[in-house]
Formats: C-alpha cells, sequence, structure tokens
C-alpha cells in the first residue's frame, strides 16, 4: 500500500468523504483530459477536446445525532401538524354541510316567493282584464242609453 492510501484511509476527519471523493474526482479528470499537443502551426483548437468546468456542491458530513434528533423532532412537529389540518378539515366539513343546508333553505324559499309572485301577477292580470271588459260593457251601455233615451231600456 502507498503512502497516500495510508495516509486517506487512517483520516478519520469529518469531510474524509468529501476529501476522498474530490481526489477522485481530481484524478478522473486528469486522466480524461485531452493531452496537450506540441505548438504547431496546423494544431487546431476544438471545443468538441474541452471539458466544462465543473462545480462541486457537498452537504456537510457532521450528521450525528443532534442532527437525527433535529429529524425526528421535524416528523413530530409534522404530525402535530396533520392532526390539527385533519382537525380543521371535519370542522370546515360541517360547516361547508350547514352553509349548504342553508342554501338549499333559501333556495326553496326563494322559489315559493317566485311562486306567489308569479300567482299575484296572474291574478292582477286577469283582474285587469275583467275590469277592462266590465268597462267595455259599461260604455256599450251608455252609447245605447244616449241613442235610444234613458227611459227605453
Amino acid at each position: 500500500m502507498s503512502l497516500n492510501t495510508q495516509r486517506i484511509r487512517s483520516f478519520k476527519g469529518p469531510f474524509s468523504c468529501l476529501l476522498f471523493a474530490s481526489s477522485v474526482l481530481v484524478l478522473g479528470l486528469v486522466a480524461a483530459a485531452p493531452r496537450v499537443r506540441a505548438q504547431s502551426s496546423s494544431a487546431t483548437d476544438s471545443i468538441a477536446h474541452r471539458l466544462a468546468p465543473v462545480s462541486i456542491n457537498a452537504d456537510s458530513a457532521t450528521r450525528g445525532i443532534f442532527h437525527r434528533m433535529s429529524d425526528r423532532a421535524k416528523v413530530t412537529y409534522l404530525e402535530r401538524e396533520t392532526r390539527f389540518l385533519e382537525r380543521k378539515l371535519v370542522h370546515l366539513d360541517g360547516v361547508m354541510l350547514r352553509l349548504e343546508d342553508r342554501l338549499d333553505s333559501l333556495k326553496s324559499s326563494r322559489a315559493l316567493r317566485e311562486h306567489g309572485i308569479a300567482t299575484l301577477d296572474s291574478t292582477v292580470a286577469a283582474m285587469r282584464a275583467h275590469r277592462l271588459h266590465l268597462e267595455a260593457a259599461v260604455r256599450l251601455r251608455e252609447l245605447i242609453t244616449v241613442r235610444r233615451g234613458p227611459a227605453e231600456y
């Protein structure tokens, strides 16, 4: 075993996995990089042989017992919130049912009122027609009395 491998295995710091992964990545990039050609006038600069820049984003490697306790606290909080939202949902379902019942009663009372209004309108229209008929009959009699005289009918 080489000296560098022994150093990497014996390193037990918080970033050992990150350091090892980044060193493997750097070695891979060096091995995959194209060889630089000797300077000549016929050398072309091709974009296809270049590697794109690499950005490494890593989480902190300090995931100990405190982090797990934090996760447990988050789960407990989410469970409490779920129970609260379930109770709120049940309450809002009850409110919705009461509002639907109220809407149905209002719609039925509105329908009754509209029916009553329609009935009154038709009654008023029939009474107006009857009045016009009676007025026409009265005018006809008046015309008859004017032509014949008051004592003849």
